[in-house]
């Protein structure tokens, strides 16, 4: 039997979210103070869990997870993250007719997701852990469904995030297709540059960066941001702006410097070779059109060399009688 112990903070949020969600059930009228209680102290309990109990560090499920340093930094912030957010959200949801237990319950399963994504070591454990945190996310920006902006702001935020979802696994396609595998440990052990075939994972990396680069809001990612951040409560905004933010980061982190290290844009000599020539021409137009200027037009070339001799002329005093007149000062010069 494997050694799930680096998975004990995942295997607690969503043991606990499906057990609160049968809670939220049978108590409706209360269900909400109940259900949010309970779930800030489950995410203490995780964090508990995660600084005592998990062994760092660690792989599990043949390396598709990890548990080190960085995982507990940063999954330490997203459950505090997340804790806080809870903590803020009672007044404002009841204020506004909308507390209802399902609200703890979606917030436990978008942490969860966020916590498979800081220790994803693999293109299928980064995907599912991406799309659990999206599709909570999904309905808690629509969450107040009789405002027309939220219910606005939760369609937008779907069927962007589904192309941005779609491009991610079409570029996971892709790097298997090439590389047969979906371990970042294995990617490592590839030398892309060496063969001839490395232009196939490049561009599948590009449309994966390009399907992480929606989830933190990069440019020109970032269309669907203004729009969803309005129209979701406030709650949810304060969690969009942080936890998940910190997880895509993250994971932006582990494929980026993990699984590529070899790849072109990494080496600096190859930028160098790749800039050089294009710097060359634009030394080259640069010193046309600065030293050979009567080719293109003589009479305006003359007389612009003969006003800047002129020019340097007046400047060092050289100037006399009628020579002097030709140059009048600016209008704001002349007192």
């Amino acid at each position: 039997m494997p050694n799930l112990m680096p998975l004990l903070p995942e295997i607690v949020l969503a043991v606990g979210a499906m057990a609160l969600l049968l809670v939220g059930g049978f108590r409706r009228k209360d269900g909400f103070a109940l259900v949010n209680g309970l779930s800030m102290g489950l995410l203490l309990f995780a964090f508990f869990a995660l600084v005592a109990l998990v062994p760092r560090p660690a792989t599990v499920l043949d390396g598709m997870f990890v548990s080190d340093g960085f995982a507990l930094f940063l999954k330490t912030l997203v459950l505090f993250g997340s804790a806080f957010v809870l903590a803020m959200s009672g007044d404002y949801l009841r204020e506004r007719g909308i507390a209802r237990f399902e609200y703890p319950v979606l917030v436990l399963l978008a942490t969860l997701g966020m916590l498979m994504m800081i220790s994803a070591n693999d293109l299928l454990a980064l995907y599912v852990g991406l799309e659990t945190q999206s599709l909570a996310l999904y309905v808690l920006a629509a969450f107040h469904r009789d405002q027309t902006r939220s219910s606005e702001a939760g369609l937008k935020y779907f069927v962007l995030g589904a192309l941005a979802s779609g491009m991610m696994l079409y570029g996971i396609s892709l790097l298997y297709g090439f590389t047969g595998t979906t371990s970042f440990a294995a990617f490592a052990t590839i030398d892309f540059g060496a063969t001839r075939t490395h232009l196939g994972p490049l561009v599948g990396l590009v449309f994966l960066i390009a399907g992480l680069a929606f989830k933190v809001s990069a440019v020109p990612f970032h269309m669907w941001t203004p729009d969803v951040y309005e129209g979701a409560p406030t709650p949810v905004t304060a969690l969009f702006a942080t936890a998940p933010k910190v997880a895509a980061m993250a994971l932006f982190v582990r494929v980026m410097m993990v699984p590529f290290p070899d790849l072109p844009f990494h080496r600096l000599d190859d930028r160098r070779r790749l800039c050089r020539p294009r710097a060359d021409q634009h030394q080259a137009a640069d010193g046309l059109f600065r030293h050979r200027p009567c080719r293109l037009c003589p009479d305006r070339a003359r007389r612009g060399h003969r006003g800047r001799g002129r020019g340097r002329a007046y400047l060092h005093g050289d100037l006399h009688g009628d020579d002097r007149r030709h140059l009048r000062p600016h209008p704001r010069h002349a007192a």
